[in-house]
């Protein structure tokens, strides 16, 4: 109960990222960060803690910080892409290099995934089932119902991520 009353207070003054709670004030960063921005704030939890033979309730505030990129994982897989029309395999080997291992927030559902690998055999037009339905629906479908999102490039590859946080 008292988790929840804090994150009711710090939601209100703070933007809330997970178990996050960042300033809603931006810091703008140098001119090398390209557009990136950082988020300063604090993550807070109450909890029961032992202490040697005895058990306390404590509660722990630590500051944190995120840093966010204004670019978008699309945006950069069309300047790895260049004039291309197609994936070639050199082109998917840079886009993999460059993404692999880097971190990137949805602004959908704001959390933060890390990206694995790409699949450059499945796109937005590709199908799968949901929740067992054995009607399949294609990826830009399920975007556009789950989140509203209207995805701009049918022929982006998928990223496959993990959880982030």
């Amino acid at each position: 109960v008292l988790n929840n009353i804090i994150s009711k207070v710090l939601s209100e003054k703070f933007l809330r990222v997970r178990n996050r709670y960042f300033n809603r004030d931006e810091v703008h960063l140098p001119s090398f960060f390209e557009g990136a921005i950082i988020y300063s704030g604090n993550r807070a939890e109450i909890g029961w803690r032992k202490f040697g033979d005895q058990v306390h309730l404590t509660f722990n505030v630590d500051p944190v910080s995120q840093i966010f990129g204004i670019d978008s994982v699309l945006s950069a897989l069309s300047s790895i892409m260049g004039k291309e029309k197609t994936w070639t395999k050199t082109l998917m080997k840079k886009a993999r290099e460059e993404l692999i291992g880097v971190r990137v927030w949805t602004s959908y559902n704001r959390l933060t995934y890390i990206i694995r690998d790409l699949d450059f055999e499945i796109n937005l037009e590709s199908t799968f089932s949901v929740d067992g339905n054995p009607n399949p629906v294609s990826y830009r479908q399920y975007y556009l119902d789950r989140w509203g999102l209207n995805l701009s490039n049918p022929h982006q590859p998928m990223i496959k991520t993990t959880n982030g946080s």
